[in-house]
């Protein structure tokens, strides 16, 4: 599973009714087809199956099973019918089948996948070949996701680390340190982009703009952005630092998250800035690259 993580965390949930279930099912089973298979890996020899039966061949290898399996009493047991297995599944298993079957078809049954969804006010919906949960929480975590390994295989351990603890403390529901830690990942990210090892958020915000680091936009619009990207900072202030005033107040979880999402926003863009202005080490460049177009929006 690509979101094994979160689910495991118990911060993602995917449901499939019985009715979306058996919907599904026949939508698999009006687009199955004959395919041409090789057998024998490194060999020209040639044979036929369909897209179901490859479908799940390639779903058992995935989960390193010999058979399909369902979760019955907490107890996982074998189902020989795949129509059986559908209906029973646990949900992210579905997910992953249906993309496995759609990699093998065509935009109808993508078409067809995401309406059914649709119809039983499902939030998920296949996109490029994957499902993504199209609502707010979901998507937070996504890009959250993104910036922590794109800090991580560029160089940035500092930020990469406090922003790791910021994911750590909103799970734990610790706001103000979770709003101490999202600040400090940016300002680790700053640093480690001038090369300096000191310095408050605006402050590093204001040498930024002394360099070429905005020049392509017009001058008289980096000041709107250097005022954008020190709202962070003013959270932390006033929400988790000497801005709370004399007595300390508790500070609701979705100011938390509100700036771990800012974080990350302002993380993911000013590395992306960074590295289109300087070559990226061929160690980065082996272990992933990452575009504009790996966001779910």
């Amino acid at each position: 599973m690509r979101h094994q993580k979160i689910l495991d965390e118990g911060l993602l949930e995917i449901k499939i009714d019985a009715s979306l279930r058996n919907r599904l099912w026949r939508i698999i089973c009006d687009h199955d087809d004959q395919t041409i298979v090789y057998p024998i890996k490194g060999s020209t020899y040639t044979d036929t199956s369909t897209v179901l039966a490859e479908s799940e061949s390639n779903f058992l290898l995935m989960q390193g099973w010999n058979e399909l399996r369902v979760l019955r009493n907490n107890s996982w047991e074998s189902v020989k019918e795949l129509d059986k297995w559908v209906s029973e599944a646990w949900a992210p298993h579905i997910l992953d089948f249906i993309e496995l079957f759609n990699s093998q078809s065509n935009e109808t049954f993508l078409s067809e996948v995401n309406e059914a969804f649709k119809f039983s006010n499902n939030p998920w919906q296949l996109c490029d070949g994957v499902f993504l949960k199209l609502d707010a929480e979901f998507l937070e975590f996504e890009l959250a996701g993104q910036t922590q390994e794109m800090l991580r295989i560029h160089g940035f351990e500092g930020a990469f680390e406090e922003f790791r603890a910021a994911r750590d403390e909103i799970i734990n529901k610790n706001s103000e340190y979770a709003i101490l830690m999202s600040c400090n990942s940016m300002e680790s990210t700053l640093k480690t982009i001038l090369g300096v090892s000191t310095g408050t958020a605006d402050k590093l915000i204001d040498q930024l703009g002394r360099t070429d680091f905005f020049n392509d936009l017009p001058s008289n619009k980096h000041k709107i952005v250097r005022n954008a990207l020190k709202q962070l900072a003013f959270l932390r202030n006033e929400l988790a630092a000497h801005g709370q005033g004399p007595e300390s107040i508790d500070v609701p979880l979705p100011y938390a998250q509100l700036c771990l999402n800012l974080a990350a926003t302002y993380n993911y863009f000013l590395m992306t800035k960074h590295i289109s202005k300087s070559p990226i080490s061929s160690e980065s460049d082996k272990v992933q690259n990452y575009s504009d177009d790996d966001l779910p929006f």
